[in-house]
């Protein structure tokens, strides 16, 4: 036999015992909303073997070129019967639905453990959000001055309605009736003596 058949060979007997040995390491099948350009996924890595597995990679690989992975994530430690939850960052490019497979290796790259399908529903904002938002805060901004305005002007008006008191009017005094204590109506003639009486009978 050929060497490089007999390396291949080996190499297929080792993953596949590895396989089998780290059977109890999965990764936990899940449906999850994508809703930015760019974000983060979650994705939960279940070590059901009862000892402590360090330096697992989990590799994601989107189906279709919808969702793009932006960096897979570093090796990760499990304790014995837990999970872990693995940050990715990935970004969304169009709408639609994306199945993603996650593949566990050790840090040479064999694999291990069973495999998993993360179902991602991208639906990233766009430019036709952002240019709806901006419209929205323009005729915000739009109502608030014209409002400002209206408010200037209703006190302008009102302002202007106001008669200003005469000139030189003493505040709090109160105008006398016409002819009363006015100083250049002539007095009543004082009356000098008793009255004559006169007889007009003959």
């Amino acid at each position: 036999m050929p060497f490089a058949l007999l390396l291949a060979a080996l190499d297929k007997t080792v993953a596949t015992t590895a396989a089998a040995a780290t059977s109890g390491i999965s990764v936990s099948e899940q449906t999850t909303n994508f809703l930015a350009d760019e974000g983060t996924l979650q994705v939960t890595v279940v070590n059901d073997l009862g000892v402590e597995v360090d330096g697992v990679r989990l590799v994601l690989n989107p189906t279709n070129p919808r969702l793009r992975i932006v960096s897979q994530p570093e090796p990760i430690q499990i304790a014995a019967n837990s999970k872990a939850v693995v940050p990715v960052r990935a970004e969304a490019l169009a709408a639609g639905l994306v199945p993603v497979n996650a593949t566990l290796t050790t840090g040479d790259g064999t694999p291990i453990g069973v495999p998993g399908t993360i179902t991602v529903r991208a639906n990233p904002p766009g430019y036709l959000f952002y240019i709806v938002g901006g419209a929205i805060v323009a005729l915000i901004l739009v109502f608030g001055i014209v409002r400002s305005l209206r408010r200037s002007k209703s006190a302008a008006r009102a302002a202007s309605r106001v008669v200003p008191a005469p000139s030189g009017l003493v505040e709090g005094a109160e105008l006398a009736p016409e002819g009363v204590g006015d100083s250049a109506s002539p007095a009543p003639a004082a009356d000098s003596g008793p009255r004559r009486m006169t007889d007009d009978r003959t």
